[in-house]
């Protein structure tokens, strides 16, 4: 029973320091400190109140699976995640949503962990930028696919997998010819690492082509292609893309040859 790296593994999970926790329970930092390095156990009586805070059963607490407990369904698992975003700070939604879309590619990866690769039950999952620790890694089953990247996790299932109709193909041609074009690429993620932090930033053509190093002319011509939205402020023409073209920079990001 690994109270210990329980106690710092919940405690990780509610973003406490060690002083925040002390306080909650009317104990010194020190004895927390204590209890995580395994010096010593938390008093019998603090037992029920440490799970209270990390809202957790005592077996839970212990690191005790019984037998005879039933699984959390997914109609449970997704009440639990919505609680957990539903306290998340806000500007935090997409980090904690990336992070624990990594989890759920390891876990497809392994089906459903029937084979040998576990979570570690005292990694602090939310502190690391890429909680599986992988950077490339992709599975494809009958189930369905599923890709991670440096820029992303992506996650099909079979099931939704549909064929698509003759003029979706064409469509699909036109824009994959455009984005063929090096030049469209460069003035593309130009824009989009000048605007994806600030959905209100408009930027220059000036700026453009010095992130892109380019040409004035280039970018111009590009953005005559380009689905961007524009206004005028001074008398100067400012950009920036198009909200439903925003999710295509990260995306063919993970198209790349590995």
């Amino acid at each position: 029973m690994k109270l210990n790296e329980n106690i710092y593994f919940f405690r990780k999970q509610k973003g406490m320091t060690q002083g925040e926790l002390a306080a909650k329970l009317g104990v010194s930092d020190q004895a927390v400190s204590k209890w995580e390095s395994a010096q010593c156990c938390p008093d019998l009586s603090l037992l029920p109140q440490l799970a209270e805070i990390f809202g957790v059963s005592l077996d839970t607490l212990f690191g005790i699976e019984r037998e005879d407990a039933p699984a959390a369904d997914l109609q449970e698992l997704c009440g639990q995640i919505r609680r957990l975003f539903h306290r998340l700070e806000g500007g935090k939604a997409f980090d904690a949503a990336y992070r624990l879309s990594q989890l759920l590619h390891e876990a497809a990866c392994c089906d459903g962990y029937k084979h040998p690769l576990r979570w570690q039950p005292d990694r602090d999952y939310f502190a690391d930028q890429t909680p599986n620790g992988w950077s490339f890694s992709a599975c494809s089953e009958p189930g369905g696919t599923t890709v991670q990247t440096p820029c992303g996790v992506f996650i099909s299932s079979s099931r939704t997998c549909l064929k698509p109709k003759l003029y979706e193909l064409h469509a699909l041609a036109a824009m994959l010819s455009r984005m063929s074009d090096p030049i469209y690429l460069r003035v593309m993620y130009a824009l989009y690492s000048l605007t994806a932090e600030d959905f209100d930033r408009f930027v220059s053509a000036e700026e453009i082509a010095a992130e892109a190093k380019l040409t004035a002319g280039e970018v111009d011509r590009m953005l005559d292609l380009l689905p961007v939205t524009a206004k005028e402020e001074e008398g100067i023409l400012l950009f920036r893309p198009e909200g439903s073209f925003m999710h295509l920079p990260p995306l063919l990001m993970m198209l790349r040859d590995r």
